[in-house]
């Protein structure tokens, strides 16, 4: 959502902060050294977590109730995202996964944007043994009943997405091959579920036989000036592909041309490449399952575009 410098510029003397947006100077946790620093950190992951979900950007200030300035973290701190995710998964209990963590350069150091999923049961800081939640724009322990009221999402099926891509190239052309696939990593059986995958626009699909349950929407979507084809697939089919999407618990799903769904690869060359370059598109894409709030998840541009020919990115297993 916060992807770049400029979006984050625009929230200055606009948006403060909610329920699911807090700000950080660069300074609050530029030595994670300290305990307290560590301690107030997953105390705002956590307090999201057991709340609604929410953003937190890392080298903004408020001034007067509004997002006012940059103050990044320097680049001489050893702030980073790979330290930002062992201190959530470590002092977290149960472990907390739902999360994303996207760096951004600045002219005078690092922003760090952490968007965070709703939780599916409460999560525990490990510091001092506390529940939080976000009310408001403040972060408080929780009451015994708020606890017992969160524990309760296990009761939602718990699914999760994800996106592989495969790089290989012929002729100067670059092919990536995108195969999304589901896991249910829950203990309740995901009934029925959408996926929407945003690919930027021109995307190949294989062919689309009626009754196969996905489809590649005639409209193309936009995002920040740059169009995209948008990719449904869901849990029902018909005719010659009956409804086999629901997910028991621990099972997976590839969403390719072995389980009733076409193939997707995008085709790159020079010229194209070019543009891409300058327009830097993420890929996005959002599930939906049975009584749980949507997930929303991107590459970034540099994520997938920079890969090396037969580099992976998180290519699924299931072969």
């Amino acid at each position: 959502m916060y992807e770049t410098i400029d979006k984050i510029s625009a929230l200055f003397g606009v948006a403060g902060e909610s329920l699911d947006l807090e700000f950080k100077s660069g300074r609050a946790y530029a030595d994670m050294t300290k305990q307290e620093q560590r301690r107030e950190f997953v105390k705002d992951v956590t307090g999201f977590a057991n709340a609604g979900g929410g953003t937190l950007i890392i080298g903004v200030v408020q001034q007067n109730g509004l997002a006012s300035h940059f103050e990044p973290v320097s680049m001489e701190s050893r702030l980073s995202v790979d330290q930002l995710t062992s201190i959530i998964r470590a002092n977290t209990d149960p472990v907390f996964r739902g999360f994303e963590i996207h760096e951004i350069q600045h002219v005078d150091g690092r922003v760090f944007v952490i968007e965070i999923m709703q939780g599916h049961t409460a999560h525990q800081n490990r510091f001092d043994r506390a529940y939080y939640q976000r009310i408001g724009a403040t972060v408080d322990k929780m009451y015994d009943f708020a606890i017992r009221d969160v524990m309760n999402r296990r009761t939602h099926p718990i699914v999760e997405a994800h996106v592989a891509i495969r790089r290989s190239d012929t002729n100067g052309t670059r092919y990536y091959y995108i195969r999304p696939y589901l896991k249910n990593e829950g203990a309740v059986t995901a009934r029925q579920w959408l996926l929407h995958l945003d690919v930027p626009y021109g995307v190949e699909c294989g062919r689309i036989h009626a009754g196969i349950p996905m489809r590649k929407m005639d409209s193309a979507i936009k995002r920040s000036k740059f169009l995209f084809n948008r990719i449904e697939y869901n849990s029902a089919g018909t005719g010659s592909y009956p409804q086999s999407g629901q997910l028991m618990p621990g099972q997976e799903i590839v969403l390719d041309n072995r389980n009733a769904f076409a193939s997707l690869h995008l085709k790159i060359d020079s010229e194209t490449a070019r543009y891409y370059q300058d327009e830097k598109p993420a890929i996005h894409w959002t599930l939906y399952t049975d009584d749980a709030p949507p997930q929303h998840h991107s590459y970034d541009f540099n994520t997938w575009f920079s890969r090396e020919e037969g580099d992976d990115l998180n290519w699924s297993t299931t072969e």
